[in-house]
């Protein structure tokens, strides 16, 4: 909760001050947000209230045009999840149940957050992007 939840809150309102009128705000959310699982329980209890709190801020900050908007990124290669750190059974096991067959890349989701960050998503606010290669809104089918 400190960090995932509170840390984005104290940030925000930390720098906050420094942003100009019509900026933008990008939160760090989770794929776990969207599916029950009992193995990350609180985990994806503070994304789903990171979540929450782009939408809620979004709706407060919309006076000075400030949009807020989030990003739920799914199985990224990074050095906290790496893919070679996984036994291959294992990594094949969640690469089947994503669309894309394959795991994500930070700069795929450096280039979303870039995206909303500018000018181009004018008109995108409270919204939450996922990130994922079809992992929670698709089932991949086993016959392709």
């Amino acid at each position: 909760m400190g960090v995932n939840l509170k840390g984005v809150f104290v940030t925000v309102q930390t720098t906050l001050p420094l942003l100009a009128d019509g900026g933008s705000i990008v939160i760090n959310a989770s794929w776990t947000l969207h599916r029950g699982n009992g193995i990350l329980t609180l985990y994806s209890a503070t994304k789903a209230a990171s979540r929450n709190l782009a939408r809620t801020l979004a709706a407060e900050l919309g006076g000075r045009r400030i949009r807020v908007n989030a990003v739920s990124p799914g199985y990224i290669d990074t050095p906290m999840f790496p893919e070679s750190a996984l036994d291959q059974s294992a990594a094949d096991a969640l690469k089947n149940g994503i669309v894309a067959n394959r795991f994500g890349r930070p700069e795929e989701v450096a280039a979303a957050v870039a995206f909303l960050l500018s000018g181009e998503a004018a008109y995108i606010n409270g919204q939450d992007l996922l990130i994922d290669g079809g992992l929670v809104n698709a089932v991949p089918n086993p016959r392709t």
